[in-house]
């Protein structure tokens, strides 16, 4: 608030708050992130993907000279943009209703974290684990996330749906 505008209308609580706290855009990836059937370890993961502060080999390259090779397959480089890419395609789909959105985004979180898991178990103690072993683990805690914690408007099919794929 500029002086002028100060002595012609007076201080307002209004105008001081918005001086203090801007608005800012919302993220389009707000809603993904913080959905409250996400398992916070797996949202953690997912906000240092798109905020791209995971430690892939490619960023800690910036500092160290290493190999960026991806541990995993071995043929790419590992970055956080292949990640964000798959978030993104599969965050815009605009078939589901809600309930079903919210329970996709939770097994995609899930499955970013286990591939994120099992990279480091091959980076750390030299063991690789198999695509199944991730996908599997990650279907199982994601299931029981749903169970424990059903979206708000869904319906008993939605649930059906989830527990079937």
């Amino acid at each position: 608030m500029d002086m002028d505008s100060f002595l012609k209308q007076g201080y307002r609580v209004k105008h001081g708050y918005h001086d203090l706290f801007p608005e800012h855009p919302k993220l389009p990836w707000c809603n993904l992130v913080w959905d409250r059937l996400i398992i916070p370890k797996n949202r953690f993961i997912v906000w240092l993907v798109f905020w791209k502060r995971l430690n892939t080999k490619e960023r800690v390259s910036r500092y160290q000279s290493i190999d960026t090779t991806c541990v995993l397959c071995g043929n790419e480089d590992e970055t956080t943009e292949d990640i964000v890419k798959l978030l993104h395609a599969c965050h815009h789909s605009k078939r589901f209703n809600a309930a079903r959105k919210s329970m996709v985004s939770t097994i995609i979180a899930s499955l970013v974290y286990h591939i994120w898991k099992a990279r480091n178990e091959v980076l750390w103690n030299q063991e690789l684990w198999l695509t199944s072993t991730a996908v599997q683990k990650s279907k199982q805690l994601s299931l029981l996330r749903i169970k424990a914690f059903p979206p708000r408007k869904a319906k008993d099919e939605d649930i059906d749906w989830i527990m079937r794929t």
